[in-house]
């Protein structure tokens, strides 16, 4: 039995069914202010849909389309998997906010004064990227973070722990990067571009610096030799949120905690901004 069938009885579940033609999906649509044309209209195909808002529609309605409809797509896979209902209300002011600020975004990224991405990209096919950061929690406590995702955007694997003392803000993300690095490798993941702020040209350069730093370092580039392929790549603060948000997770716990299913809903909600982030900056 389809799931299509499960929420409405229809005798398909193709994308197009699921988000333009099913009662679910309807629903959504009639309170997102687009006209009836463009999602209503008997189209043959996805593509025909998206092809026909992209020709007709000024670039930020085009925008707005293809991430409602992206917003739809999450909202059903919630309502199946989690059994969770989102108001349509909430979804058109999400799908706005995330058209707006990428186009801030855009503007920001189009200055010849910011050279290195604001927003996460993913990697290109047959590889992963690794995302890192470490950060002060609580008083004198540190947390390290990472996230690691595959050319779709999808979510393989991602960590967190904490120590009970905090160096600071460079040593504990050289820390973090040799945790999620180790991690990673143990899981017997491969083909690797790991992606993070300052230190990155640190893990580039051939003379470590001469102090504790240097020492982690050079032990994050001697782990990075059991990998095929490894690469450096320094990305803005903006482009780092999931990882950043993965080293300032709570509760505090000394604990080391790995999830490759069923990750928390926070984190699931700063990878889905992440492409939306993506797509925008390709749309607008």
């Amino acid at each position: 039995m389809s799931m299509a069938y499960l929420i409405c009885g229809a005798s398909e579940e193709s994308d197009l069914h699921i988000l333009f033609q099913c009662p679910f999906a309807e629903r959504m649509w009639e309170t997102s202010g687009v006209d009836t044309f463009f999602w209503a209209h008997p189209f043959q195909s996805v593509r025909d849909c998206l092809e026909l808002a992209v020709t007709d529609m000024a670039h930020s309605d085009a925008a707005f389309f293809v991430m409602f409809a992206a917003e739809c797509w999450h909202a059903r896979n919630k309502f199946v998997f989690q059994s969770k209902e989102t108001n349509p209300t909430t979804l058109c002011r999400r799908a706005r906010d995330v058209v707006r600020s990428f186009q801030e975004t855009r503007d920001c990224l189009s200055s010849p004064t910011s050279p290195h991405p604001s927003i996460s990209m993913p990697p290109p096919s047959g590889f992963l990227k690794l995302n890192f950061d470490g950060g002060k929690i609580r008083i004198s406590g540190s947390g390290w973070g990472f996230v690691l995702r595959n050319c779709d955007g999808d979510i393989l694997m991602a960590g967190y722990t904490n120590a009970l003392n905090f160096a600071n803000a460079e040593i504990e993300e050289a820390r973090a990067c040799l945790f999620g690095i180790q991690a990673v490798g143990e899981a017997g993941y491969d083909n690797l571009i790991i992606e993070g702020l300052q230190l990155i040209q640190k893990f580039r350069s051939s003379q470590p610096p001469d102090n504790f730093v240097g020492l982690l370092v050079q032990d994050i580039q001697a782990y990075a030799h059991r990998f095929s392929f490894l690469s450096w790549s320094y990305v803005k603060r903006g482009g780092n949120k999931v990882a950043h948000d993965m080293a300032h997770m709570q509760p505090f716990s000394l604990i080391r905690r790995f999830w490759v299913t069923d990750f928390p809903d926070s984190l699931s909600n700063l990878t889905s901004d992440d492409m939306y982030a993506h797509i925008s900056s390709n749309i607008i």
